[in-house]
């Protein structure tokens, strides 16, 4: 990798890449096994796929395989967010968005008023469609949970609505 900025007598000065974990402020090998996998994939792609080759949307796809490997070889890896989850600003009076997930079989649970969804709220298989009145604002909240290690991931966006006079 290199970047554009350099001139070539500099870029001969670029030797490869790293992908440093300080593990001074890592406790367990749980959590180093969460900062690491899946950004070790993608330092792996980074410094080994030729830049010809680089394609963004096949390295997401390949890396969204290697789950089945985390969870077969018990890593902890850090879970994928929900698609499309934004902060938005809109003067709509109703609000629409379907939450998607790229691992089968994953689950969540959301909240729209702003409290982090607890056991309490059914969880739901992806694809789920929210589809609600907009009259002020909403604050959304998701906890996605897939069978690796029962692992969580959470999510946050606020949806705004503001009236634009004509």
């Amino acid at each position: 990798p290199q970047s554009k900025e350099l001139e070539q007598e500099e870029a001969g000065y670029i030797l490869g890449a790293q992908g440093n974990i300080w593990t001074e402020k890592i406790s367990s090998l749980q959590h180093l096994e969460y900062m690491v996998y899946p950004r070790a994939l993608a330092v792996g792609e980074l410094t080994w796929s030729p830049k010809k080759e680089k394609n963004p949307d096949r390295f997401y796809r390949k890396m969204q395989s290697q789950y089945g490997l985390f969870k077969l070889w018990d890593f902890n890896a850090r879970l994928p967010d929900i698609e499309h989850i934004e902060n938005v600003v809109t003067n709509k009076s109703q609000y629409k968005l379907t939450l998607t997930y790229p691992l089968k079989g994953a689950m969540v649970r959301y909240d729209l008023d702003g409290k982090m969804p607890d056991s309490s709220i059914v969880p739901m298989p992806f694809p789920v469609v929210i589809d609600v009145p907009l009259r002020d604002s909403l604050d959304l909240r998701t906890s996605t949970t897939w069978t690796l290690n029962d692992q969580h991931i959470r999510q946050m966006a606020t949806i705004r609505r503001i009236e634009v006079k004509p």
